[in-house]
């Protein structure tokens, strides 16, 4: 018995697709033939695989996007998983980044695993790995990555490269620190290579080089070159010179 089929319907987040039935043989060839750019496959809530080209002004309330290659652009995400894709603009809430391109906007609060920033502002939240090209830093934790340049308002740095950038306050608990502007802030362990320390505090790790203008170095059993009208406070002392020139021998 022959069977004539007039024409295949498919049907996408309510868009019907008509396609020739002479023109596909099976599954396979429909779905290559589809322009998923053409597709405005909107984000819903605990949703997965949510792909366009572009997607503006949306509302991800919770759920998986996964659109390596694609971008996003507007809108607010709240919560959920980005698994991968190019962020162009809008204010992050919550949620966990796993990879991809963050170019500029608003994160607000959650969990950055990998990936690279390249401008926007960072309100808090938690940063594993990755690359910071530029941006500012508000508040938060730095487990490890590349920073490239950016302004770091306050925070916990606890591993990475600093290559450039002007620090404001904030921990450092290890790391190393190539050049740029130190205004203050607890410096506990780590290699600093060259730079302006302005002020602050230095507990421990190695001065290789720089500009240190004013700051106190902890100095526990008063083993360094300190004068004896500095002042002192509790284990530290305020010294005018670098820890490097402190406990030359």
């Amino acid at each position: 018995m022959n069977c004539c089929v007039e024409a295949i319907i498919l049907k996408i987040n309510d868009q019907l697709l008509e396609l020739d039935p002479e023109t596909f043989t099976n599954l396979k060839d429909i779905i290559n033939s589809i322009d998923i750019n053409s597709i405005d496959l909107n984000l819903e809530n605990d949703g997965a695989c949510k792909v366009d080209s572009v997607q503006e002004n949306n509302t991800q309330e919770n759920g998986v996007y996964i659109a390596t290659g694609k971008k996003w652009k507007g809108g607010t995400w709240k919560d959920g998983t980005w698994e991968a894709g190019i962020w162009e603009g809008g204010v992050w809430k919550s949620g966990t980044w796993k990879y991809g391109n963050w170019r500029t906007g608003i994160w607000e609060d959650g969990i950055w695993h990998v990936g690279v920033w390249q401008g926007g502002t960072w309100k808090d939240g938690t940063w594993e790995d990755g690359t910071w090209e530029d941006g500012r830093w508000e508040k938060g934790v730095w487990k490890d990555g590349n920073w490239w340049d950016g302004v770091w308002q306050s925070g916990m740095w606890k591993n990475g490269t600093w290559e450039t950038g002007i620090w404001e306050t904030g921990a450092w608990e290890d790391g190393r620190w190539e050049n740029g502007i130190w205004h203050a802030g607890t410096w506990k362990d780590g290699t600093w290579w060259d730079g302006i320390w302005h002020a602050g505090t230095w507990k421990d790790g190695t001065w290789e080089g720089g500009t240190w203008e004013d700051g106190w170095i902890f100095d526990p059993y008063k083993k360094g070159n300190f004068k004896p009208d500095w002042e002192w406070g509790g284990n530290y002392v305020r010294s005018p010179i670098n820890p490097k020139e402190y406990f030359k021998k």
